[in-house]
């Protein structure tokens, strides 16, 4: 017998690669197998070195990389970060044949010049995988390559847009850093300035600017080493009289020696001039206080840039001087007595910037002669009720106002313009709400996240006099709308224990889907697709578990989660199966006969308790074979043979292999044992012969034989035969005989075994005759024509009673008679020939 093959024998080498920063390589490694069989399941883990990655679509230092990833035989993984730095890609092989190998490509690249040292393993199924570590890779450096880039709460943002107020200051952070691999020298950063911008200020961190020819230049007189970076801030000032607004794009650029350059862009976005500075509620008007004294007011409202702003309100020679911040909104008053006279009025607004001051005039209008009269009661912060609500997984808020103040007005309800509410729309007005009446004011943000802000309702009155003359009144009531969110989630559910029901053959596992509204304020509506029956809404701040009535079975299933604000979210859960194999099974091996021969025969049985289940077994005997598969059903008990074709047969067992038909593709082993069976008869020895015995009533001789029989070596029961004899079932173990009887003639004995010749023996025959005859004589004279001469004669009786005899009569020299036959119990005389 030859010796088996010998198992795989794996190995990973390494082709030559040349290396530059930045520039893709291929990367070209071998697995093999040298053994003398197949290695399945076989895997490349290719080790990539910290500094080298699979390139794909970035920007590295501005520039472009293509993406380059190659296998050239077998499919390879995305490359996947390791905890030291370095990365794996992994490939899948599949079967190396005996000394097969297969190349693999794949694309790497360097981020910067120095040794890298590769390394890999390849493994197989049931085979210890091989780990090769490979000889250092050098690879040629980039070189310095200086970029600049602006800076936006330490993130560096390409085309960043600084706002500037007109007049206003703006600063921009400058990083300039180095990405190459060599040290960058005598950096310099360099833009245009447009028309009505000024530098201010500039440079820190080591660095300094000036302004030559309309141009910034910022140095510093340190180097920057490889991946060093270094920032300095610059501060402008725009001041374009009577200018409308601009968008101006600066190309700012950097450059050091022998180094690759690179630039930036940065946007000033300088507003007009004064722009938002129209902040006057109208014009300056007269109003009557609480003594009847008649005052000039006039409400500004701070739109401008400007936080420190002075507003200055000058009325028929008089003037009142207020701060107002940004986004602020203040009343100037300028007290004249009970009756205000005509004239003009202006209001004067004044900044500083970068230490300069800055004025603007606003036209207040003219200022009629004015009779004072008492302003009607407004809406308090009581009257009104506000209701915050999901809708569409939107934030809807409602205010309800209820006008008990004794005389009508419009109302609106006006946004927040801050947080999350700069692009969220007023409400529509109501005009008027009369008194005693209620009404809705609906704030719709659009947005599933609002951040806590003031919204302001907008109270508005006009009142006429006595004589016609007329005048709105504004009151604005701030709201407070608490934050309020629409953030639901759904984790992956919880899968129950596997249960199987030996009723219907089934296993299932209970399932739990969550529905996670925690991170709301408000109710949200949780469905999932096609299952109306897990419909639920949530209340904000809690999580819901819904467990899903049948749970899962056999087969996958998905479960599809919608809920306002959402994306929807898909859970697959795996089917499970906890089949518990109710399976039985005997294994016997028997000598069975068949015409002119037998063998061994290797039979089992097995039964299926099963009570849906249907099942396809065979039965593996190994060198033996296997049995023609059976397909058995539930309750059923189907039987196996395996014909060894062998007298022989020493213990061992057999395999049954089971499947379900449900096409599970589980497999089912049990493995049961059988006793030795051997079939060795035999009937060699000579046979034994009796005493021989003659039978007077046919004249016949005879005598018993005895065939001997040796079952002595066999483990089975064995039937003999001996054809006219009979036959005689053997022991295993042990010996027996067949009674027979030989003739005269002799026999030949042919012996069987389960009607298989055995052995052949020839008995010689026998012979113990005992004569019963009588018999007497006499002499006569014959006369013969007057002479004669004596003649003798004789009687013969036979007293057999079966056996003829043949008798002469023999006289010596006188002569015999003619023989003749002579039949059983007659007598018979007889003479000698005449003249004897």
């Amino acid at each position: 017998m030859d010796p088996p093959p010998a198992p795989p024998s794996l190995d990973l080498t390494l082709g030559s690669v040349q290396l530059a920063a930045r520039q893709p390589a291929e990367l070209v490694v071998t697995a093999s197998n040298s053994g003398g069989r197949a290695a399945e399941q076989v895997f490349v883990d290719l080790v990539l070195p910290t500094g080298v990655e699979v390139p794909t679509a970035r920007v590295v230092g501005g520039s472009g990389v293509a993406t380059v990833v190659r296998a050239e035989t077998v499919p390879c993984g995305a490359a996947e970060p390791q905890g030291d730095g370095t990365s794996v890609v992994s490939c899948s092989v599949g079967v190396l044949g005996p000394g097969e190998s297969r190349r693999l490509a794949v694309t790497v690249q360097a981020d910067s010049g120095g040794d890298y040292t590769f390394s890999g393993s390849v493994r197989a199924q049931g085979v210890e995988p091989v780990r090769r570590t490979f000889a250092p890779t050098p690879a040629a450096y980039y070189g310095a390559e200086v970029r600049v880039a602006a800076l936006d709460g330490g993130r560096r943002v390409d085309g960043l847009t600084v706002p500037m107020a007109n007049p206003g200051d703006g600063s921009v952070t400058l990083e300039v850093r180095n990405t190459g691999d060599r040290v960058a020298a005598d950096p310099v950063v360099t833009f245009p300035l447009p028309d009505g911008v000024r530098l201010v200020g500039g440079g820190t961190d080591g660095w300094t600017c000036g302004v030559g020819d309309g141009t910034v230049s910022c140095t510093t007189d340190a180097d920057l080493a490889p991946k060093q970076a270094s920032a300095f801030d610059v501060h402008l000032l725009a001041a374009a009289q009577d200018a409308e607004a601009a968008d101006h794009t600066l190309t700012v650029g950097v450059d050091a020696v022998d180094a690759h350059e690179g630039s930036t862009r940065v946007g000033l976005d300088v507003g007009a001039w004064w722009a938002g500075a129209d902040g006057l509620a109208g014009v300056a008007t007269p109003r009557c206080g609480a003594d009847d004294v008649a005052s000039v007011l006039a409400t500004y409202t701070n739109g401008t840039a400007y936080d420190d702003l002075s507003v200055r309100l000058e009325a028929a020679g008089s003037s009142a001087t207020v701060p107002v911040g940004r986004d602020q909104e203040a009343t100037l008053q300028v007290d004249d007595g009970v009756r205000f006279p005509a004239g003009p009025a202006a209001v004067v607004l004044s900044t500083t910037v970068a230490g300069e001051t800055f004025e603007h005039r606003l036209d207040a209008g003219t200022v009629a002669a004015t009779d004072c009269w008492t302003q009607p009661p407004w809406l308090t912060a009581a009257d009104v009720a506000m209701v915050a609500e999901n809708v569409g997984g939107t934030v809807r808020f409602t205010a309800v106002p209820t006008n008990d103040t004794g005389m009508r007005m419009d109302v609106r309800l006006l946004a927040p313009d801050t947080g999350t509410w700069t692009s969220v729309a007023d409400s529509a007005a109501i005009a008027p709400l009369r008194e005693g009446a209620s009404g809705r004011l609906v704030l719709e943000t659009g947005q599933a996240q609002t951040s806590r802000a003031n919204a302001v309702l907008r109270q508005y009155r006009w009142h006429t006099d006595a004589d016609g003359d007329g005048k709105g009144y504004q009151r604005l009531l701030p709201l407070l709308l608490e934050k309020q969110s629409i953030a639901p989630a759904s984790s992956a559910p919880t899968v129950g224990r596997c249960v199987f029901d030996r009723a219907t053959d089934t296993s299932s596992a209970t399932v739990t889907l969550h529905y996670d509204n925690r991170a709301s304020t408000l109710p949200v509506p949780f469905s999932v697709a096609g299952r109306d029956d897990l419909a639920r809404t949530v209340p904000g701040g809690e999580v819901l578990d819904v467990e899903v009535p049948g749970g899962v079975g056999g087969e996958a299933a998905a479960f599809t989660v919608r809920a306002d604000g959402m994306e929807p979210r898909t859970h697959e859960v795996a089917g499970v199966d906890c089949f518990p194999w109710d399976v039985a099974a005997s294994a016997a091996a028997a000598w069975t006969a068949v015409p002119g021969g037998g063998s061994v025969v290797l039979t089992g049985t097995f039964r299926n308790d099963h009570a849906v289940t249907a099942m396809r077994v065979v039965m593996d005997a190994g060198a033996a074979g296997e049995s023609t598969a059976v397909d058995v059903g539930p309750g059923q008990e189907v039987a196996l043979a395996v014909d060894t074709r062998s007298r022989d047969v020493p213990s061992g067992a057999v395999t049954f292999r089971a499947t379900r038909l449900d096409a599970s593709g589980e497999v089912h082993e049990d493995e049961v044992a059988y006793a030795a069976v051997r079939y060795a008869p035999a009937a060699d020895a000579a046979p034994t012969v009796g005493e021989c015995v003659f039978d007077p009533a046919t004249d016949t001789s005879s005598a018993p034989v005895a065939l001997r029989l040796d079952n002595t070596r066999s483990t089975v029961p064995v039937t003999y035969s001996v054809a006219g004899v009979g036959e005689a079932r053997v022991a295993p173990g042990a010996t027996g005989s067949l009674a027979a009887t030989v003739g005269s003639q002799g026999t030949t004995f042919t012996v069987l075994a389960d009607g298989a010749p055995v052995a052949t023996h020839d008995v010689a025959g026998v012979d113990c005759f005992r004569w019963a005859v009588d018999g007497s004589a006499g002499v006569e004279w014959a006369a013969d024509g007057g002479t004669g001469s004596p003649v003798l004669s004789g009687t013969f009786r036979n007293d057999h009673r079966a056996a003829p005899l043949r008798v002469v009569m023999d006289a010596g020299a006188l002569g015999a008679s003619d023989a003749w036959r002579s039949p059983p119990g007659r007598r018979r005389r007889s003479r000698s020939p005449r003249g004897a």
